[in-house]
C-alpha cells in the first residue's frame, strides 16, 4: 500500500523533506496499545516502540504518538523492531483532558477528516452529551457527523430527529440500522478514498457493529447491550485503523465514559452560535443574563425560543473550558519552574566539577 492511500499528502511530505534520510522509514500509526505501536508503511505493517530518551522526557500527553499519527521510523540495531524517531505535526487532533488529578492533554485521534459521533436511539440519547461531543469535535479541526444508531429499535424516530436537530447546528445527521443496508452505505459514502474517519461514543452504541458492516466482515468484536438499562459493554480495547474496501480509512475507539474538555472555545461558539448571537442583542454589553433589563437571553428563555437546559449546558461547558485553561496555565508554570531548577542544579554541579580539576 502506498503512503498516499493512507492519507499522506503535501502537508506531511513537506515536513518529511526536512528530515530526509535513507535510514528513515515513514509510516502511519495504525494502533497504539500500552506503548507498543503498529505502523503502516509501504513495506507493510511493522511493530515499533519509542526510544528510551523519548520515554524519559516526554512519555505522556500530546507529545506521545497516537493512532492516526505520521511518524519517522528507524530500524533498531540488531533487531527486527523499529524505533519511532519523529512525530510529524498533526493536521487535526481530537483531544480531551485525561482522567485524573493532573491537567494533561490526551489526543484520542490524529489526522482525521471526519468524526462520527454515535448515539443509539434508546436510553443513550442525551442532548447535553451530544453538545459536549460536538464542541470537542469542532475544536479538533475535523468535520462532525451525528449518527443515530439502532433506528429499528426506536418507536418514534422523527421525534428523536427533531430533538437532535435542535442542537446539531451545521453538523450532518444520519440514522442507521444494522438491518438497513442503505443506511450503512450512506455512512461509507462520507468516507472517500484516502480520507480518515473516527467513530466515537459511549459503549454499546454500535460503533464496532457499524465498522463490521462497512467492512463486510467481523473485524471488530461486539457484544449486546444490557437489557435492563441499555448500557453498553466495552468490547473495543484500543484505537485501531482499518482500511475499507472503498479505500477510506476508519478508526474505531473504545467507549467513552466521560469526555472532559481540553480546549473548546472555538468549538463552543460553533455549537452554541444561537446563544452567543442572542447575547449580542442584549441592551448592555456587560449583561450577566440574570435580571438586567433588555436581556435578550432571558427574553428568549421566557418566550420559549431558547431552552433553559440548553443555556445551562452552555454555561457549564464554558465554565469547564475556562477552568481547564486556568489549570493548564498553572501546570505549565510549574513545569517551567521545574525545568529552570534542573538547569540551575546542573550548572552548579558543572561549576563544582571544574573547580575540582
Amino acid at each position: 500500500m502506498r503512503l498516499e492511500d493512507l492519507g499522506w499528502d503535501d502537508f506531511f511530505a513537506k515536513q518529511a523533506k526536512v528530515e530526509a534520510s535513507e535510514q528513515l522509514v515513514w509510516g502511519r500509526v495504525g494502533e497504539e496499545l500500552r506503548g507498543q505501536f503498529q505502523v503502516f508503511t509501504e513495506a507493510g505493517e511493522v511493530a515499533a516502540i519509542l526510544p528510551g530518551r523519548w520515554r524519559r522526557e516526554r512519555a505522556q500527553g500530546a507529545e506521545v504518538p497516537t493512532t492516526g499519527d505520521w511518524v519517522a521510523l528507524e530500524k533498531g540495531a540488531g533487531s527486527d523492531q523499529f524505533v519511532i524517531q519523529r512525530l510529524l505535526e498533526r493536521r487535526t487532533k481530537l483531544s480531551r483532558n485525561a482522567a485524573g488529578e493532573i491537567s494533561q492533554e490526551q489526543v484520542v485521534a490524529a489526522n482525521v477528516d471526519v468524526v462520527f459521533v454515535l448515539t443509539s436511539l434508546n436510553q443513550d440519547l442525551n442532548l447535553r452529551r451530544l453538545e459536549r461531543y460536538l464542541s470537542v469535535v469542532w475544536e479538533s479541526g475535523a468535520t462532525p457527523v451525528l449518527i443515530l444508531t439502532k433506528g429499528d429499535l426506536c418507536a418514534d424516530v422523527e421525534a428523536s430527529l427533531t430533538a437532535v436537530r435542535s442542537i446539531a447546528g451545521a453538523a450532518e445527521l444520519l440514522v442507521t440500522s444494522q438491518f438497513d443496508a442503505e443506511s450503512v452505505k450512506a455512512v461509507s459514502a462520507r468516507i472517500p478514498p484516502r480520507k480518515t474517519a473516527v467513530f466515537i461514543g459511549s459503549s454499546g452504541v454500535g460503533k464496532s457493529t457499524l465498522v463490521n458492516l462497512m467492512m463486510g466482515s467481523e473485524v471488530q468484536a461486539t457484544a449486546a447491550i444490557r437489557e435492563n438499562d441499555d448500557e453498553g459493554r466495552h468490547t473495543t480495547t484500543s484505537r485501531r485503523i482499518v482500511v475499507l474496501p472503498s479505500g477510506g480509512l476508519v478508526m474505531d475507539t473504545p467507549g467513552m465514559r466521560e469526555l472532559q474538555i481540553w480546549e473548546a472555545d472555538g468549538g463552543l461558539s460553533r455549537v452554541f452560535s444561537d446563544v452567543e448571537e442572542l447575547a449580542l442583542r442584549c441592551r448592555f454589553t456587560d449583561c450577566k443574563h440574570l435580571s438586567e433589563p433588555g436581556c435578550a437571553i432571558r427574553g428568549a428563555i421566557d418566550a420559549g425560543a431558547l431552552a433553559r437546559d440548553r443555556y445551562d449546558s452552555y454555561l457549564k461547558l464554558k465554565a469547564e473550558a475556562a477552568f481547564q485553561a486556568r489549570r493548564g496555565d498553572k501546570v505549565a508554570q510549574s513545569e517551567l519552574k521545574s525545568q529552570w531548577k534542573k538547569i540551575h542544579r546542573e550548572g552548579r554541579a558543572n561549576g563544582k566539577a571544574k573547580r575540582g580539576r
